[in-house]
């Protein structure tokens, strides 16, 4: 998950440009809609500051002619993410402002934009630019049409809301059994200072997008390649010389995203005295079964939030 910065793209500039191709019928109803575009994006990005996205239900029930509101999502549809339309080019302005890295999961190649409220509930907020965020299709398809009901059930918006600065992102690794390779679970570990309200938002954030099983898809390769690293090293790949080089990897990786999943696995692994003192072992098999310890079933384990 990352921080980015509002799209410089202007309400009325982006509507303007978008309606510009339709037919006349359609551009004159749709012009007369303007201002209400204008004033919905106005709301969104004060409420959005407020954290009270949950609370547009007004925005939600206009316009209330259902030919306006078909209208106003063909606006997005068919004049900004077509190829081809004026709208198009701030259409991919705003997506390759990501670079290519979803900034909703940190893992999926930006291949759409999500809508923050859906246009499906909110047409209003079709192609207002602080609606519209870079995403991976598996989180786009995730989300669907979800919309907050509560405070607390928000994701979190990469325009809006401060969630990188601090680490917040937790692993526990789990071990290995006689029918699952070893992995990790991802969840909630924010500081108890932090607002509870909050705190319940990046729990949502985490449901929402089912990035505790994605993350956890992550893992195998990373404890492939970290086993095979640790018994290269010399001396015998001994704990300390595994307690550095895990800690290195994890001051590196928490530098460069305190919240990123491999932040939060360098940081369990560099905390996992098991781990350190040999079950590394276990992720590509170069500890022989015969002597391989017993491990608990963890995955059952129930984790902090």
């Amino acid at each position: 998950m990352r921080r980015m910065e509002l799209p410089a793209f202007d309400v009325r500039t982006t509507y303007t440009t978008c309606i510009s191709i339709a037919r006349p019928a359609a551009k004159s109803r749709l012009k007369n809609l303007e201002d209400a575009v204008v004033k919905a994006g106005e709301e969104y990005e004060t409420a959005a500051k407020n954290h009270t996205l949950h609370d547009l239900t007004d925005i939600a029930a206009r316009p209330s002619d259902l030919t306006d509101r078909k209208q106003l999502k063909k606006v997005y549809t068919d004049r900004m993410a077509k190829k081809g339309t004026p709208g198009h080019e701030i259409y991919n302005a705003i997506k390759n402002a990501a670079e290519d890295l979803c900034p909703l999961c940190g893992i999926g190649k930006v291949e759409t934009l999500d809508h923050q409220l859906p246009k499906g509930s909110y047409p209003l907020l079709a192609v207002v630019p602080a609606n519209l965020v870079p995403a991976c299709r598996d989180c786009n398809t995730g989300k669907a049409d979800a919309s907050p009901a509560a405070a607390d059930a928000q994701a979190l918006h990469p325009y809006f809301d401060e969630f990188s600065g601090t680490p917040w992102l937790a692993a526990r690794l789990v071990r290995k059994t006689a029918t699952t390779p070893m992995t990790a679970r991802f969840f909630v570990d924010a500081p108890s200072a932090w607002d509870p309200a909050f705190v319940a938002r990046l729990q949502a954030h985490l449901d929402l997008f089912n990035l505790s099983e994605r993350y956890a898809l992550q893992v195998g390769s990373h404890l492939s390649t970290l086993s095979f690293m640790f018994a290269a090293l010399p001396g015998g790949s001994d704990e300390d010389g595994v307690g550095r080089l895990l800690a290195s990897h994890a001051e590196g990786w928490t530098h460069t995203n305190p919240n990123s999943w491999e932040s939060a696995l360098y940081r369990a692994l560099a905390a996992d005295s098991w781990y350190i003192g040999g079950g590394w072992r276990q992720a590509t098999g170069l500890q022989p079964a015969a002597v391989a310890p017993e491990e608990p079933d963890l995955m059952t384990d129930q984790l902090p939030v």
